[in-house]
């Protein structure tokens, strides 16, 4: 077969080296591998699945519902009395420990941070620690019936992710520390990120243009596995030392042992679960934090009581949910749904941010080799599964597309657009990522126009986005979806950004480098009549989905300026009640999530270990 890398890739870079002071031509030119052309279908990333969106209104997600599967059970879950939140209520499905125990720490969600911090926990034999998952363990999950955005399983996303670990620059911890958070500048939480990756480095006989940097990371530190994947990689810069532009062959969650995912589950919890002093209960939906004496309604809620704190890691769309449900929230909210309100803030379920992604789809001739091919042919597809099988090599052993590049727009181009905000960050803070990947992936058309044609994708995402969405509540009712606003694009910034950011997808395609490959314009999507930024804006809107990196919902901040949390990451207003999870980030990291919500499980792992120790 002939490698899709070798004509595909390459003119991505050379592209993008022409708005990069930093890189050159050489550089470029050179730098892509598509090496790993796809993920193992049981480990499929949720980035291939599209998001559910109102009809005509693209700035809208539709509520997302739950399956049926997953509201076995419910909890309520808190506090004896106000403002203490001390033991926690639930009805239990597949408990490892009695509900009527007494625990250190109850954990709700346990998902990413929720498990590993619940490891990091249970190290000191003396914590005694309870986790709440609504879902199952992921061995047992169906992927078919996963919700975007809201994962329902033991360690949550790092089981279907995208297996990217990239720390963002390291302007972005020093933006946080000056909005009102001290201790969370780059020079402070990068201990917390060297601490829990163990990197093998790559294998140079495959690998021989890698270069690293082997001071980023500490030969002791686990248990999570990273590496650079089994294939080679041209000499670009290492992102994972706080430079966060440029191309990059990005250090993935792979386990190069076997060439594995490398998850929460197969890491902290395979460590912790045979722990005397941890406690997991799956299939439990915590239903609220109660923040008074709760009252035994027949027997039907169990209660379980925690020490020391209560711990709420649900995420970025379920940790605001299950606190205004709670009686913690906006007023407005909270008024309007009768709930009796203990902590009015109206910051909850606010400053919703992610990287919104679009895509152009490229037709390209048959004789390149590429995952939507193989997908298309049972028999092809049948081999490579079966190689990876039995011995862990072949196309499925790595990531799908693990080359990325991240580019800032020049300062004269932004000045041109207005965008003065974006020109604060400065010249670490990239506005857009491309991600070449070898299949038809458009969910605004999710019919490629040639039924047979072979495809690839561009994938383009906006790192630098200003717009805030927000999240509330339809109902009292925890199984009923929460309201997402997502209110992508309601900056002039991100308008321009986006615009641009198309444009110069359009132009990959058309580029020299992409010449012997191009089948013509007419066998792009978008079609070739777009062409005005009002036409492009529009198009934007239409296929523009989540790229699942939902943050900021319970702001890391000042009180007075919309914080939830403090820098300790407790709750205003309420004790013993924290939050750890992707929602405390004030600004949305400007690359991928993962890195950064292992680095927060590592922070409160501290903070607890500090204040209980």
């Amino acid at each position: 077969m002939r490698p899709l890398r070798a004509l595909i890739l390459h003119p991505v870079w050379a592209f993008i080296c022409a708005f990069s002071s930093e890189w050159s031509v050489v550089d470029m030119v050179e730098a892509f591998s598509l090496a790993s052309v796809t993920t193992c279908l049981e480990k499929e990333s949720p980035a291939h699945r599209p998001t559910r969106r109102l009809p005509n209104n693209p700035q809208y997600i539709r509520p997302l519902h739950y399956p049926p599967n997953f509201a076995k059970s419910r909890c309520g879950f808190g506090a004896g009395r106000r403002p203490y939140a001390s033991n926690i209520h639930h009805k239990q499905a597949a408990p490892t420990g009695s509900p009527s125990d007494t625990y250190d720490f109850v954990i709700a969600g346990g998902g990413t941070a929720g498990i590993s911090l619940a490891a990091r926990l249970t190290e000191n034999p003396a914590f005694k620690v309870l986790v709440i998952e609504a879902g199952p363990p992921p061995d047992s999950i169906n992927q078919d019936e996963a919700i975007p955005g809201i994962d329902f399983f033991l360690e949550g996303s790092s089981v279907m992710n995208f297996m990217a670990f990239n720390r963002g620059s390291s302007s972005l911890y020093d933006l946080w520390e000056s909005m009102g958070n001290p201790g969370w500048d780059w020079k402070t939480v990068f201990p917390f990120f060297k601490k829990y990756a163990h990197f093998t480095p790559p294998n140079t006989s495959n690998n021989s243009q890698i270069t690293f940097d082997s001071s980023l990371y500490d030969p002791a530190a686990g248990p999570l596995q990273i590496s650079y994947g089994q294939d080679w990689s041209p000499k670009i810069r290492d992102l994972n030392a706080g430079h966060a532009v440029g191309v990059a062959h990005t250090t993935t969650t792979i386990n190069p042992a076997d060439q594995s995912r490398s998850s929460a589950y197969t890491t902290f919890y395979a460590q912790a679960k045979n722990r005397p002093n941890l406690h997991v209960f799956t299939d439990t939906m915590v239903e609220q934090v109660l923040l008074r004496k709760y009252r035994n309604a027949s027997g039907v809620v169990g209660t379980a009581f925690a020490s020391k704190e209560v711990i709420i890691s649900t995420g970025a769309i379920q940790t605001p949910q299950l606190l205004m449900l709670s009686g913690i929230g906006p007023k407005a909210i909270l008024d309007k749904f009768k709930i009796p309100a203990f902590v009015y803030n109206d910051g909850l379920g606010q400053r919703l941010q992610d990287h919104p992604s679009f895509y152009i789809n490229i037709e390209v001739p048959s004789s390149l080799t590429t995952i939507g091919q193989l997908l298309q042919n049972p028999a092809t597809f049948g081999q490579i599964f079966a190689q990876y099988q039995q011995n862990h090599t072949g196309p499925l052993a790595s990531m799908n597309g693990d080359t990325l590049g991240f580019q800032r727009f020049p300062d004269k181009q932004l000045k041109a657009m207005g965008a003065k905000d974006l020109i604060a960050l400065g010249d670490n803070w990239p506005n857009v990522e491309y991600l070449l990947l070898p299949a038809y992936n458009n969910p605004g058309f999710p019919t490629a126009p040639n039924a047979t044609g072979n495809y690839v994708t561009v994938l383009v995402a906006l790192v630098s986005a200003t717009s805030l969405g927000t999240v509330g509540i339809s109902s009292t009712n925890i199984n009923d979806p929460p309201i997402i606003d997502v209110n992508y694009f309601a900056t002039k910034d991100d308008q321009q950004v986006a615009i641009q950011g198309l444009k110069n997808a359009l132009a990959i395609a058309q580029s020299k480098s992409f010449k012997p490959i191009f089948l013509g314009r007419d066998k792009v999507v978008p079609p070739p009549n777009i062409t005005t930024d009002a036409q492009i804006l529009n198009y934007v809107r239409q296929v523009t989905t989540t790229i699942w990196h939902g943050s900021g919902t319970a702001a890391m901040m000042p009180r007075a300026k919309g914080g939830v949390v403090d820098n300790k990451l407790r709750v205003y207003g309420v004790n013993k009640l924290r939050i750890v999870d992707a929602s405390i980030q004030p600004r949305i990291t400007n690359q991928h999530v993962q890195a950064v919500v292992y680095m927060i499980a590592e922070r409160a792992a501290e903070f607890l270990r500090q204040q209980y120790s």
